[in-house]
């Protein structure tokens, strides 16, 4: 199947949007709550019909698409750490796929939690929910290297709500990685395609 740059687009606006949640917590304690429901609940799309489908519509990851922006053209909102917690998921992504037994182990927690989690991309995600996923997060992810170094306040990281909530997101974004791989994406196009990665997602952003 023939991928667009529009798809790969939306999948890295996935994994930024995450990455940009991350950091919003690690620095505050507390992120924007109609993105962190997006990412969060895009773990249970298993089979979508298209790519934007994942996050309920391009329009839902607004946030990601900007951050994607800001981090690829190193403009005036950069954040090092931000695009360091992006391009460590996509390396995750890469080792996972590469592990069945994990991804087999990711599905049937997902495939049981899509079948009790009810709403749409926007709606609030329950705390039950939040600390299962990232409970699988610290059992597995975790302990794969690279790991995700996550810098910000002390006593915000040190909230055990605010760290699972971390965890949560970043196997959220983790997962848009691993999708941004399934329709093309690979690691030599942010060194030999960045302008026409940041020149899509502009236009998409043009068009919300």
């Amino acid at each position: 199947m023939i991928h667009t740059e529009q798809e790969r687009a939306i999948a890295l606006a996935g994994v930024f949007q995450s990455a940009q949640l991350t950091q919003q917590l690690a620095q505050r304690g507390f992120a924007d709550q109609r993105p962190y429901n997006v990412s969060f609940r895009s773990i249970l799309t298993t089979s979508p019909e298209t790519t934007d489908q994942v996050f309920g519509g391009v329009d839902h990851i607004r946030l990601g698409l900007e951050t994607l922006v800001h981090s690829m053209s190193r403009g005036e909102h950069f954040d090092a750490d931000v695009l360091r917690y992006a391009m460590t998921m996509v390396q995750l992504a890469k080792k996972i796929r590469r592990q069945p037994e994990l991804l087999q182990r990711f599905g049937a927690v997902i495939d049981q939690l899509a079948a009790t989690l009810q709403g749409g991309p926007e709606d609030n995600v329950d705390a039950d929910a939040i600390q299962r996923v990232a409970g699988l997060y610290q059992q597995t992810i975790s302990k794969l290297d690279p790991r995700i170094m996550v810098r910000g306040e002390p006593e915000k990281l040190a909230d055990a709500d605010v760290a699972a909530r971390i965890r949560a997101i970043l196997f959220a974004g983790i997962r848009a990685a691993i999708l941004w791989q399934q329709v093309g994406g690979r690691n030599w196009q942010f060194l030999f395609k960045r302008k026409d990665i940041v020149a899509t997602a502009q236009d998409m952003l043009r068009h919300l």
